[in-house]
């Protein structure tokens, strides 16, 4: 360090931690705050960039497709029940936004749930600890886009074959 402090220097630490420093040592009271964010923030990104590779790296594959999974299974439901594609009727469809908002958050919900058990067995094994703030990152940036860019074509796909699975086939007797 620059100025010589160091959350490990135990005694200087507590005393600017605690903040007993004196009216002169505000600067390092502010200094050691700054340390311990900054160590806080590279430890946290550390175990965030760390957790591509390894053993269980298999968790972001399985996250998005945990994602997928909803996002397929709400955007059938939405075409056995006619309904237009999710995202594209909350742009254009302002009577009804709220209760769409409202179904998505549950939905949402749903996914962040097992996003963010999958990555706390995975931190339970690596780390031996479990970091929540880090679970809900990973689920934020690792399962939640999957199942937004899958829920409106798994509704159209999903239209396509009933209505293809709807018409009357042709015999060929000849």
């Amino acid at each position: 360090m620059a100025n010589g402090l160091s959350l490990w220097d135990k005694p200087k630490a507590d005393k600017f931690i605690r903040n007993d420093a004196g009216p002169g040592d505000a600067r390092l009271t502010a200094c050691a705050r700054l340390n311990a964010m900054q160590e806080l923030l590279t430890r946290t990104w550390d175990m965030l960039v760390g957790r591509e590779h390894g053993l269980l790296a298999f968790r972001l594959v399985i996250q998005p497709m945990a994602g997928a999974f909803l996002a397929i299974r709400a955007g059938v439901k939405d075409a056995r029940e006619g309904r237009p594609p999710h995202g594209w009727a909350i742009l254009t469809d302002p009577i009804h936004r709220r209760e769409l908002l409202r179904e998505s958050w549950h939905d949402v919900a749903r996914l962040f749930i097992v996003a963010v058990i999958i990555d706390m067995i995975y931190e339970v094994i690596v780390f031996r600890w479990i970091y929540p703030g880090q679970a809900l990152i990973v689920a934020l940036i690792v399962a939640l886009p999957s199942y937004l860019l899958v829920r409106g074509p798994a509704n159209r796909l999903a239209r396509l074959w009933l209505r293809l699975k709807k018409q009357p086939r042709l015999r060929d007797d000849g």
